[in-house]
């Protein structure tokens, strides 16, 4: 049975104790989006941790996210944790349905064409500056992960170098692993939600 989100703004994780401080809004330089929460770093050895241990799961409907690392530490997020919550009021940044988007691409791919499948119109550079943003709120989470997480490809297109995949009606529409630098390979697709 899943608790109700809470709000942790200007807060604590009560289980990572007083030292896990969530950090104020920020202003996005002029944007109208929140910063997000940091991944808890107690229990965690940084050192070993890459981009490619970190998995995220999307639950479409109740915009939730699942992040663990290597399977093991795992924390749910709400978008507006995660800086995909516009400022002033209570609605997704556009970034959210680009990093949808990536979620459900095949091997979570995307460029300005792939976007036009999921029926998602926008200029490069609008394109370019939510990629951006994304970068921005994923790495806000883990600030000690070092290197791009989500570097461009000429002729391919932009690919996390974490596992992303989104949660449609309790069935995970696409599931990509990282550790594949195979551009051909196929999305696994899991009608179990046990799998995942």
């Amino acid at each position: 049975v899943k608790e109700k989100m809470h709000s942790y703004e200007n807060d604590y994780l009560p289980e990572y104790g007083d030292d896990f401080i969530i950090p104020s809004h920020c202003n996005d330089n002029g944007k109208n989006s929140q910063m997000g929460v940091p991944f808890p770093e107690k229990g965690i050895d940084w050192d070993n941790v890459k981009w490619e241990d970190v998995k995220i799961i999307i639950r479409v409907e109740s915009k939730e996210i699942d992040i663990s690392i290597n399977g093991s530490k795992q924390m749910n997020y709400h978008y507006s944790q995660m800086g995909f919550k516009q400022k002033c009021i209570d609605k997704p940044t556009k970034a959210w349905s680009i990093f949808l988007c990536f979620a459900r691409a095949d091997n979570n791919v995307l460029s300005l064409n792939t976007l036009k499948r999921f029926n998602v119109n926008m200029k490069l550079q609008a394109f370019q500056d939510r990629i951006s943003e994304i970068r921005k709120n994923v790495r806000a989470l883990f600030p000690n992960l070092p290197n791009d997480p989500i570097p461009h490809k000429k002729a391919v297109g932009y690919r996390p170098k974490f596992i992303i995949s989104a949660i449609v009606n309790g069935i995970v529409t696409t599931e990509f692993s990282a550790e594949t630098d195979n551009i051909d390979y196929q999305s696994k697709v899991i009608v179990n939600k046990n799998e995942v």
